[in-house]
Parts: C-alpha cells; sequence; structure tokens
C-alpha cells in the first residue's frame, strides 16, 4: 500500500470514503489532487478543522471533504477524508 501526503501530513480515508472513491471510479491520490488544486466551495459553515474542496473534471464537480485529524493507529495528526462525490456542473452553476 503507498502513502499519500497533504499539506505535511499523511492523509487517511473513512471506510466510506473508500466505498464513495470505488463507487465513483477514483483513487486516493485523486481525492488529494482536488484539495491540492480545487476552490473552496463550502456548502455550509464549516467547521474550523475541516475542508471542502471542488475541482471540475469534464462537466463534473468532485467534491472532497477532509478534515485535520489523529489517528490512534498511526500515533501521528493526519488529514481523514470523509466524504467524496460528483455533481452535475448544471446544479452548481444555478448556486
Amino acid at each position: 500500500m503507498f502513502e499519500v501526503w497533504f499539506d505535511g501530513l499523511r492523509v487517511v480515508q473513512t471506510t466510506a470514503c473508500q466505498r464513495e472513491l470505488v463507487d465513483l471510479g477514483l483513487d486516493l491520490g485523486e481525492a488529494v489532487s482536488v484539495l491540492q488544486f480545487g476552490f473552496e466551495c463550502n456548502r455550509s459553515k464549516r467547521q474550523k478543522d475541516k475542508l471542502e474542496k471542488c475541482l471540475r473534471k469534464g462537466d463534473k464537480i468532485i467534491r472532497v471533504v477532509a478534515a485535520y485529524d489523529y489517528s490512534i493507529f498511526l500515533k501521528e495528526d493526519v488529514i481523514t477524508i470523509i466524504h467524496v462525490s460528483k455533481e452535475g456542473l448544471k446544479y452548481d452553476q444555478e448556486r
């Protein structure tokens, strides 16, 4: 298994997020790319330790929600990806 890093921290994912990535045909590296190169797209006010970024890919928007966290298993600070979704561009343009 390979390690993915963002903002100097290891990136991990929840089990639900792992299922979402598989359903969308994405991998953890692509989700981190959204965090690196995406734009802020908060639908609502988030806690200050959470990130929500989007990236346009073709006619879809990929949305990634992540949180700064501490892993007891790894014994270090990590970024946990908690949600990934793909949305139609039309919805975002109407907002």
